[in-house]
């Protein structure tokens, strides 16, 4: 006998397969089909929640939450002059995934919508064009990652009275969610044009490139390099939000700057001094923590002669240290020193020529350089320079 079953129980179970994958398909999440978005609030939404989810889990569920709202618009619906956004939600190994472009957004509209208002509550202000193309990942290694296209985009930092105009390039993103940011390289910068770095309403530097990338709420410019102060300086910038205050780092090395117009970093500049005849090597570093925290390093060392001018009012209270406003030196270094308890204070160190008698000449004894030091507390000073 046989061991096939009889034509009616082949059909019987047939039949009762064919009920089990109906109820299995009816009860799946809403996977083989993808999910259209069209609504400019909606992806705005979904991207400023998932920037700040801690855990896959909670990314797992606004992506399923996204996904059950029926309230989505027509694929050709216009955000906002000539604005167009699109997002799309689908499943993978039932893991749900997505993916978002918006098109020719206002820069300004697009941090507010997406970033919490506390972040600009120190006077960030954007402009410019905007596209973003963002990718949702809610698996073992839960991010948030795209491209931001920039066109003529500028940000200022009113705080720091930094501003960066004309930027144009693609500037990469990622966000780790929870755990899965450890133990992970950084995220590669690319190039942009930047055509003006302001500093206190002035152009410090025209057309440079630097490269840049933005991930976990820290922004980076590096690689700046251009022409200021008739000398080469090759710069960073890092912009920091992680926290309900931006935190603000500018670091300049410097090389073959003309003195006389270091006024241009420090406008106010004139009121203490002014500086002639002479370029200088170094390191400037600049970090703005919070409204009553700066922070200022570095060091500066002349690489030739020069006079430095002082004002009168400093004269007054270098009095019993100078005798004239016009100082020569054959050498000035400038340093920054941090006493223990103290605050952070400038040390101007001019070495100039002393006067040798008739008799010092004669017996061919060595030239001993004087040495005039200037301390003065930094904070307050570079607060009333740059205003």
């Amino acid at each position: 006998m046989s061991g096939r079953a009889p034509r009616k129980e082949r059909g019987r179970r047939f039949f009762f397969s064919c009920c089990l994958a109906a109820v299995l398909v009816a009860f799946l999440p809403r996977s083989a089909a993808a999910v259209p978005i069209h609504d400019y609030h909606q992806i705005t939404t979904l991207l400023r929640n998932i920037s700040g989810a801690s855990s896959a889990s909670e990314v797992r569920r606004l992506l399923s939450e996204a996904a059950k709202q029926e309230h989505y618009l027509p694929a050709d619906y216009p955000l906002h002059e000539g604005e167009k956004g699109i997002g799309v939600i689908w499943w993978d190994g039932g893991i749900p995934r997505c993916r978002v472009w918006l098109k020719n957004v206002d820069a300004g509209k697009l941090f507010r919508d997406i970033l919490p208002s506390r972040y600009f509550a120190e006077g960030v202000t954007a402009s410019g064009k905007i596209d973003i193309d963002a990718e949702i990942l809610s698996g073992d290694a839960p991010q948030l990652r795209g491209t931001l296209r920039l066109r003529d985009l500028t940000v200022q930092w009113t705080r720091g009275k930094i501003a960066l105009k004309g930027v144009e390039g693609t500037v990469p993103f990622r966000r780790f969610i929870g755990l899965a940011r450890r133990n992970r390289p950084a995220l590669q910068p690319r190039s942009v044009h930047v055509d003006h770095l302001v500093w206190a309403g002035r152009d410090l530097a025209d057309s440079f490139e630097a490269r840049a990338a933005y991930e976990n709420r820290i922004l980076r410019f590096e690689g700046m390099s251009f022409v200021a102060m008739s000398g080469s300086v090759i710069g960073s910038m890092v912009l920091d939000h992680r926290s309900a205050e931006w935190k603000t780092a500018v670091l300049l090395r410097l090389r073959g700057i003309d003195l006389s117009r270091l006024e241009e970093l420090l406008p106010g500049l004139p009121i203490l001094a002014r500086f002639t005849d002479a370029h200088m090597d170094g390191k400037i570093g600049i970090a703005f923590l919070a409204p009553d925290r700066l922070q200022v390093t570095g060091r500066l060392e002349s690489t030739d002669p020069g006079m430095i001018e002082i004002s009168p009012r400093l004269k007054r209270l270098l009095e019993k240290r100078v005798a004239s406003r016009s100082i020569p030196f054959s050498k000035l270094k400038i340093s920054l020193e941090q006493r223990r308890s103290g605050p952070l204070q400038a040390r101007i160190d001019l070495y100039h020529k002393t006067a040798q008698t008739i008799g010092e000449l004669l017996s061919g004894e060595r030239f001993a350089p004087g040495v005039t030091t200037i301390r003065f507390p930094l904070i307050p000073l570079i607060r009333e320079l740059s205003r």
